[in-house]
């Protein structure tokens, strides 16, 4: 038998008692799966779903099964409670009787505010930017911080037969790996439906369809089996390989479950590199949050997201501190994008040891349910962390430089559960290099840096006047300062963009557009090129901070909510070439060049530098090079500085001319 989809309209009410065994009167219709803010439903706390249910006969056993439902529930079905559930991004089940005929489901899903005492500093919700971030609506730190609820029921829903056993959970990790043979551990969970042992039966296919490993299991309890496969085909970042998918098939009777992995190994060396089967990978990496409303985020969505990565030259998304829809994961899975996976918690919490516990039992979700997923490379429990955050002092009168200290104690022993990649209790300030925004300036990226990894750097820029005007009343579009609220709460941030960026708002909002852009632009090209340029020395990955803007709002990203680019955008898929040649000042009037080349192998290129004066040479030079694998080396010699006025170019090419890489400094670029 196949499962049964409830997909589709559902009866929502504030207020319903399951006793009744029928659907309420008084109710309007609303489609699960979906977020209720998203369907015109605009508040916090609790709400009722119900409908109607036709249970078939001819199976052993069903159980219902919810995909995601943020944040609490209680489900009842025909007003006998069949349990409860809190998390927002975990799936769940429970059993139902196995009675046929008409029946009545109602889950009470309650996503509630956090209280004024709490809130923020002692949240004790587990949503991370769902509930509180810069890049809300209202913003991080004003009283409207909490608005626009992403409460419901965003995952699928439907009820499962089965006659043997539940088979739950399947994973395959990969314990080593070669090009000659390949260790595997396969686990799941079964559960059989008697008293006796379930018979399982599992076997794991090639990416083309073959088997390549079989056998049988009998028991109860956790599945656990080695698995060799000889000549594995190995899962590769973009510019690596391929990312070929393997699949695990387990059978009790007709009872089936499945799931598709990738056989590679990652591990973080002594140097923080990230080593994919064994190779370095310089992570040229972005910041991404595709909407709060993930029941929007189908795989459509999440395909255009990510292709505009690829364009961008992105090898690696940190999910920003949150759980994102299944769809990205499977995505990733197949387009060889890595993976950096935050935990939904951001800045302080709750300190109580009953927190602690929970957030450990979430992380454990978490880990289980995303761990079988090779993008998956890195996994975080918090985004800066009180303790690690001394910047709070200003933002709290009660700030305490210990807070969270317990749970992150908590957190790193369940990290500590999965030892096939590395992990981070904590994304602290130290990583997040906000020079030009938050203080001093973009220039400050020339500096040595002195973290391996930076997880977020960029500044804030304004979306096109056509986008603008779908965000902003007419009337709100100048002057700015009469407007400032409605911007603010949009999270435009003016104090950083004129105070520390030093940016002109002009005379008019076409003028702030295009000098919002040109800075945003201009601090990519900066910060990515001198942080590339320390690569393993000691910089070994970078996150551009944020990829695309969630809702209609003006912030960081450099693709606007419409998802149209912003030249930042262009910036950092220039400044994310995999090779590329930068050349930065060396002393007064000249400059130095080197190239960053990440990938694994070394070659003999060209590079062609030329100055531009109105569209016209001004001056042309070839430079022979040998490029060193997965590494930035310097070009012998230097360069005279361009006129003010004039554009350098560089372009890199093979010994064939064929181009490999274009670098542009626009006039003024190397003003002193």
């Amino acid at each position: 038998m196949q499962p049964l989809s409830l997909a589709g309209p559902w009866r929502v009410t504030p207020s319903y008692d399951p006793a009744t065994r029928a659907l309420p009167v008084e109710a309007r219709p609303m489609t699960v799966p979906s977020n209720w803010y998203q369907q015109g439903w605009d508040q916090h706390g609790a709400l009722w779903f119900a409908r109607a249910v036709e249970l078939p006969a001819g199976a052993a056993a069903w159980r219902l099964e919810l995909d995601a439902v943020d944040y609490q529930c209680d489900v009842f079905w025909d007003g006998q409670r069949l349990g409860s559930h809190t998390g927002y991004f975990a799936p769940f089940s429970f059993t139902v009787p196995n009675t046929s005929g008409a029946h009545v489901l109602a889950i009470r899903v309650d996503s509630p505010l956090e209280t004024a005492r709490n809130w923020s500093l002692h949240k004790t919700q587990i949503k991370g930017v769902l509930s509180h971030h810069d890049t809300r609506p209202g913003g991080a730190w004003s009283a409207d911080g909490q608005d626009a609820s992403t409460g419901g029921i965003w995952g699928g829903v439907r009820l499962a037969p089965a006659q043997t056993a539940w088979i739950d959970r399947p994973r395959v990790t990969t314990l080593r790996a070669s090009a000659a043979t390949a260790e595997l551990q396969v686990t799941a969970e079964v559960t059989p439906l008697g008293a006796a042992p379930a018979a399982v039966r599992w076997h794991v296919t090639s990416p083309i369809g073959a088997t390549v490993a079989s056998g049988d299991w009998t028991g109860r309890g956790r599945l656990e089996v080695s698995v060799t496969v000889r000549s594995p085909q190995l899962w590769w970042p973009r510019e690596h390989g391929a990312a070929p998918l393997y699949k695990l098939h387990l059978s009790a009777g007709a009872d089936r479950a499945a799931t598709r992995f990738g056989i590679r190994t990652v591990v973080r060396d002594d140097n923080s590199r990230y080593r994919i089967n064994g190779v370095p990978v310089f992570l040229r990496g972005t910041n991404y949050i595709g909407s709060l409303y993930l029941a929007t985020l189908d795989r459509a969505v999440i395909q255009r997201d990510l292709d505009l990565m690829l364009r961008a030259n992105i090898n690696a998304v940190r999910v920003h501190a949150h759980v994102t829809s299944p769809a990205f994961y499977d995505l990733a899975d197949e387009l060889g994008l890595l993976v950096w996976q935050d935990f939904p918690l951001q800045w302080g919490y709750d300190d109580s040891p009953a927190f602690a516990q929970e957030a450990a039992r979430q992380l454990h979700d978490m880990l289980e349910l995303l761990g079988g997923h090779p993008s998956v490379i890195h996994w975080t429990a918090q985004n800066e962390a009180p303790w690690s955050s001394e910047w709070m002092t200003y933002k709290y009168p009660l700030y305490d430089p210990d807070q969270n200290r317990h749970l992150s104690a908590v957190l790193s022993a369940v990290l500590a559960t999965d030892p096939s990649r590395p992990s981070q209790v904590n994304s602290g300030s130290a990583e997040h290099a906000w020079m030009g925004w938050y203080s001093g300036s973009y220039r400050d990226f020339a500096r040595p840096q002195a973290h391996p990894i930076l997880t977020e750097f960029g500044a804030q820029a304004l979306p096109t006047l056509t986008t603008l005007r779908t965000i902003l009343q007419p009337h709100q579009l100048w002057p700015l300062d009469a407007n400032l609220a409605a911007w603010e709460y949009r999270n435009f941030q003016k104090h950083e963009l004129t105070t520390i960026a030093k940016v002109q708002l002009g005379g008019s909002v076409e003028a702030l557009i295009a000098n919002t852009q040109a800075y945003q632009a201009r601090l990519i090209q900066f910060a990515a090129e001198n942080l590339r340029r320390q690569t393993w020395q000691p910089v070994t990955g970078i996150f551009h901070f944020m990829f695309v803007e969630h809702w209609p709002s003006m912030n960081w990203g450099i693709v606007d909510y419409l998802r149209t680019p912003k030249p930042g955008f262009s910036a950092l898929r220039r400044a994310y070439q995999p090779v590329l040649a930068m050349a930065y000042p060396y002393q007064k009037g000249a400059l130095r060049l080197h190239v960053a080349n990440d990938r694994s192998k070394p070659e003999d290129v060209l590079i062609v530098v030329t100055r531009e004066l109105a569209g016209k040479i001004t001056y042309r030079r070839r430079v022979a090079h040998r490029l060193r694998a997965s590494a930035v080396s310097a070009v012998d010699g230097t360069l005279a500085r361009p006129a003010a006025n004039e554009t350098l170019r560089l372009v890199v090419t093979d010994l064939r001319n064929t181009p490999l890489s274009e670098n542009v400094y626009a006039p003024g670029y190397f003003a002193e």
